[in-house]
């Protein structure tokens, strides 16, 4: 009977020991997993910023021509306006 039990408490141990770690492996695939979801996620943050800054860039673009585009219209009208007056 004492050897059954001393057979089944190492058994115990030995089932503790391996779900343990199995249960570290796992602790570390899904560390892992979190990480590389972590790199895409800063990767695809950079990209948007990087579309932002081009976009933000453009806008700008077209502001200042269309800027120059109104002082050319003016120059223009004023100079058509003072061609009628003459």
């Amino acid at each position: 009977m004492q050897i059954q039990v001393n057979k089944s408490s190492v058994q115990a141990v030995d089932e503790a020991y391996r779900k343990q770690k199995e249960a570290e492996k796992q602790l570390q695939s899904l560390k892992y997993q979190a990480e590389q979801n972590r790199k895409i996620a800063e990767k695809e943050v950079q990209k948007l910023k990087k579309r932002i800054k081009l976009q933000s860039e453009k806008i700008n673009e077209i502001k200042f021509f269309c800027g120059i585009g109104y002082i050319v219209a003016f120059v223009l009208s004023a100079c058509l306006v003072k061609m009628c007056f003459l």
